[in-house]
């Protein structure tokens, strides 16, 4: 590693918050894979997501169809109030919950 630059070190900081530096682990460091557990559980929920969707649903009721009716409401809904998932987000939820994190003034 080279000898620290506070003006480079002040860029590199700027480039991370805007979510536009090209090698943040060279500015952070490399994290362990402690949130495998929580990716794995998020994939997982996304694979059952995706085969419930893909089910063909038979419908042969009035009640049925208001249950499956009820189930497109509450996913709409949810689906609402979720924020958009952007890469810096990502990054600054594993960063921020990462024992490793380093606050710099």
């Amino acid at each position: 590693m080279s000898t620290f630059d506070p003006a480079l070190d002040a860029l590199g900081r700027a480039r991370l918050v805007a979510g536009v530096h090209a090698t943040p682990h060279d500015l952070l460091g490399v994290h362990p894979a402690q949130h495998a557990g929580e990716a794995q559980a998020i994939k997982q929920w996304v694979g059952e997501k995706e085969a419930w969707l893909k089910t063909d649903i038979k419908i042969t009721s009035v009640h049925d169809a208001r249950v499956a009716l009820e189930s497109v409401d509450v996913f709409n809904k949810d689906k609402k109030e979720m924020l958009p998932v952007t890469p810096l987000g990502r990054y600054l939820k594993v960063l921020l919950s990462s024992s490793e994190f380093l606050f710099v003034d």
